[in-house]
């Protein structure tokens, strides 16, 4: 079925003829708008779907999961149901789910353009209503539920899934359906029972979207394929450091599909932005679009050893549902420029885990001031007056410092000294890496100086900007509060909350905080 032969001709009404590949001496005819044919000798059935050349990685991928994201009009759903097509075909008694946000959907989009690769002499039983649903000849079925019906979506035993529109989807659908990949039609065995491979596959399609579709597979899969006009090494410095190799995704272009009509894009794109152009018809996801620091992928570097005399800087947002947030940072005494090395995000654990964490994290560190906290942290409570600054201090002997909360200021001042050169960040740091993408304003064309970001995605956001507020306002001066051991100016402020005098501190290796050292 999957041998290529040559075209033999096209007949009076358009439809393609081949010589039979089995018998030799039958006519295959194809009709215009199929990609199946039976040879009139010896019934034969020959399949001539030829994929486009951004099509040919993604059904020569081996894959369990596979995602094909691309333009309006880029080919994905005809890619996928020959995927579909084929899998049902080639594996008796096994069972495909397709499903997308809803059951229009896949009845408008999807079976259509099955039915283009799936010969009614192969089916035993097909219905379109209420729900579409086929059994092959050989056993095969495939079923169609809107992703909505999450009870229905458990109790299967598949071989295969498709998701179409899968931006529309919640992850966890996805989530759910590997783990419903368990049909022992599957199982691929040798002569002697043992298994020895499998046909499982979950097919994603879906148009350029971030979400989890981003985050949590095209960011980690092993291979990132994309048709040669788009350049996929602008998501170099977001890919995460562990990737995995069941999962491939691949990347097109609306201009790549050579069958849409002459002036398809030029209609389609009427009146629309050129923002608009960029992301659905050319597939540039830009991950930095809405961002609020749309220069982080710049200020990302390589890790390296941090020397034990550079000087730290910190930021800490206190949390117990939406977590504890701390990041710290060594200063280049040479040039003043802040690499932020550590992230620390952990969610749902009392107080005294955290001061136990984070006071090993510092244990030994000189900081140039304090560390930097929400200043919620000085608020009281009922119980027994104390603050949560006192309470962190007395399991941890770590003191925190009331931070500057003015969002935009703070905002500004992170992005002046990321775009100054002054301010960079170990690309490790995943979830720092994750909030960065995330963090973002409204969506909208127009950006008001005084717009604040969406509320989420900011724990960590929150801790870099106590950090930074704290430095310099000149990006150029950092340097200069590096140039004495004894920095007497920012050493006052981190003293003067215990009593001590400012003569009586001195930044050597170790940590003081007020009276007490490590």
């Amino acid at each position: 079925m999957n041998k290529r032969v040559e075209l033999k001709k096209y007949n009076e009404e358009g439809h393609r003829v081949y010589d039979c590949p089995i018998c030799a001496t039958g006519d295959v005819v194809v009709k215009d708008n199929l990609f199946y044919g039976k040879c009139d000798n010896c019934e034969a059935t020959l399949i001539d779907y030829l994929p486009l050349p951004h099509q040919e990685a993604f059904h020569e991928s081996n894959a369990q999961y596979r995602l094909n994201i691309g333009g309006f009009g880029s080919g994905k759903t005809t890619a996928a149901c020959a995927e579909i097509a084929t899998h049902a075909l080639d594996t008796p008694n096994g069972r495909s789910l397709i499903t997308a946000p809803t059951l229009s959907l896949v009845k408008d989009a999807v079976i259509p353009e099955l039915n283009k690769f799936i010969p009614p002499w192969h089916i035993e039983i097909s219905r379109l209503n209420p729900s579409p649903y086929y059994k092959l000849n050989n056993g095969h079925e495939i079923i169609v539920y809107s992703a909505a019906d999450q009870q229905k979506l458990r109790s299967l035993n598949l071989t295969a899934f498709y998701i179409e529109e899968a931006s529309g989807v919640n992850y966890s659908i996805f989530d759910q359906l590997m783990t419903r990949l368990r049909s022992k039609a599957g199982v691929i065995r040798d002569k002697e029972g043992r298994e020895i491979d499998y046909k499982y596959m979950g097919i994603v399609s879906t148009n350029p979207e971030d979400g989890w579709i981003l985050d949590n597979f095209m960011l980690i899969s092993d291979k990132l394929v994309a048709s040669p006009s788009i350049d996929v090494r602008m998501y170099d410095d977001f890919m995460k450091n562990k990737l995995n190799r069941h999962f491939h995704t691949f990347i097109s272009s609306t201009r790549d599909n050579q069958h849409i009509p002459a002036e398809f894009i030029e209609r389609m794109s009427a009146g629309k932005s050129e923002r608009w152009i960029r992301k659905y018809v050319d597939c540039f996801i830009d991950i930095s679009e809405d961002a609020v620091y749309p220069e982080f992928s710049q200020c990302l570097v390589e890790p390296f050893p941090i020397p034990r005399h550079w000087k730290q800087v910190a930021g800490f947002d206190p949390g117990y549902a939406d977590g504890v947030a701390f990041l710290m940072g060594a200063i280049k005494p040479s040039d003043g420029s802040v690499y932020v090395y550590l992230d620390y995000y952990v969610k749902e654990m009392p107080v005294s885990f955290h001061a136990n964490q984070i006071g090993k994290l510092v244990r030994g560190r000189d900081f140039l001031y304090p560390i930097q906290a929400d200043p919620s942290v000085n608020k009281r409570n009922d119980r027994d007056g104390l603050s949560y600054k006192d309470y962190f201090y007395k399991l941890s002997g770590v003191d925190l410092a009331s931070g500057n909360n003015d969002i935009m200021y703070g905002i500004e001042k992170v992005r002046d000294y990321m775009v100054s050169g002054k301010l960079f960040f170990f690309n490790n740091l995943e979830n720092l890496k994750y909030e960065m993408k995330n963090y973002q304003y409204h969506k909208s064309e127009k950006r008001n100086s005084n717009d604040t970001p969406i509320d989420k995605h900011n724990h960590l956001m929150d801790a870099m900007r106590y950090m930074v507020a704290k430095f310099p306002q000149d990006p150029n001066d950092m340097v200069g509060v590096y140039v004495n051991e004894k920095i007497h100016s920012p050493v006052s402020s981190f003293i003067e909350s215990f009593g001590e005098s400012k003569e009586e501190v001195t930044y050597g290796k170790s940590i003081y905080r007020g009276i007490k050292k490590f």
